[in-house]
Parts: structure tokens; sequence; C-alpha cells
């Protein structure tokens, strides 16, 4: 649940923590979606090189994310469209960039919707409408669990959250993102997209939070997060 802080539910002394400890994690929301990948890539490039082939040459041309939008039925937010500039998604070899979280190639996200609405025909799933969600991530370790974002507005400027739904129990999706980021409401949705979700990922994985899934860096095809000892 997000609090209001318009009304007053957070008490002055709680918005001045939030905003101290937002100010600790040095604004890393604020970081470009061209300055999360170019940390993502000088790490991966000496600590796991082969994840770094994993993903796949960026798009053409934007005229294929318009094309998508036209398909889907649906708005990339701007900093999803940013992000398939840099790279069509992940390879189908790939084990998960994202600590087992595979980002989809743009083609994949299409056969997905597409599957959706024929599954909307088949069993009449009235309260179900596949434009409003993007899938950009299926986890490689779950059955069919997925990140994605919403729908963005009509003019395709805004950012929408990056939500995660579980497909053992999809009525309990939950926001990516730090629990006490999301209680300020007001930047809520500028810090839960994907900008926030890639500089996140970036900050976590120089922090040591991640490492290769096979002891040779140079055989491994994912990341998946540390055990702790």
């Amino acid at each position: 649940m997000i609090l209001d802080v318009t009304n007053s539910v957070i008490s002055p002394f709680r918005l001045c923590y939030l905003l101290v400890y937002i100010n600790s994690l040095n604004f890393i929301f604020r970081m470009s979606v061209l300055e999360s990948f170019a940390r993502i890539e000088s790490w991966l490039s000496k600590n796991a090189p082969n994840v770094l082939r994993q993903l796949n040459k960026p798009i053409t041309s934007t005229d294929e994310l318009d094309k998508a939008e036209s398909i889907l039925g649906a708005k990339f937010p701007p900093s999803v469209r940013e992000a398939y500039t840099h790279y069509d998604g992940e390879s189908k070899e790939s084990t998960g960039l994202f600590g087992c979280w595979r980002w989809l190639p743009l083609q994949e996200i299409i056969e997905w919707n597409d599957e959706q609405k024929q599954n909307v025909q088949k069993y009449h799933l009235v309260d179900f409408k596949p434009s409003f969600m993007i899938p950009l991530l299926e986890s490689t370790t779950t059955n069919n669990d997925l990140r994605y974002v919403e729908t963005s507005s009509d003019d395709g400027q805004e950012e929408t959250s990056v939500i995660e739904w579980n497909h053992n129990h999809p009525t309990r999706d939950i926001k990516y993102g730090s629990k006490i980021i999301e209680e300020i409401c007001f930047i809520q949705d500028f810090l839960l997209g994907f900008a926030n979700y890639l500089s996140t990922f970036a900050e976590r994985l120089e922090l040591g939070e991640y490492e290769p899934d096979v002891n040779d860096p140079h055989k491994s095809r994912g990341l998946v997060l540390k055990k702790l000892t």
C-alpha cells in the first residue's frame, strides 16, 4: 500500500527520515538508463563476460518499438523504450542477467501477448486485458513468473512501476522496489519504473550481491544472488 503524504499519513519525522534515507542512496533513482547500462556492462566485462554476450543487439530503429506498440495495443513507458535502444533483451540461452530473471526481446513480448489474447477468447477471461500488461522479464527458475510494467499513458510519457506476477498466486502482484521509498507516493511511479529497476540492479552488482551462476565466469549464462555465509 502506498501511503499518501498529502493526507498526513506519514508524520513529519517519518518523512524527514525517508528523505535522508533517499539522500544516503545518492539518488540512484536519478541514474539514467544509459548510465545504468554503462555500470552493468563494466561489471559484467570484469566478472562475467559471457553473461554480457547474452544481451542481444539493440533494435535497429524506434520504428520497431512503434510497430510493437501497435500490435500490443499498448504504450511502452519512456525508460522501457530507451532500454530497447541499448539491447533487445537477452538470448534464449541466457539463464537470466537479473538474478535468474531473463529480459525478454520485443518479439517474445509480442508472442506472449498473442498467446494471452487467445487464452482470453478460449477461456472467456472478461476481466483480463493483455494490453494493460507488458512483460519485461521472465523467471528462469520458476513456472511462468513475470516482472511486467503496465501500459503508459496515451502520449507515452508516463513511467509505470515494475510489478512481479506470481503464476501460482496471480492475485498477489507486488511492486518491485524499496518498501521505504514506496511510501513517498508523489514520486512512486518515477522511482519504481524500469529506469529505477536498472539503476538498483547496477548498484547491487557493484555492492557484490550477485555472482555468475557457474564457477567459470567465461561459461556462465546468467547471474544469481550470492548465498549468505
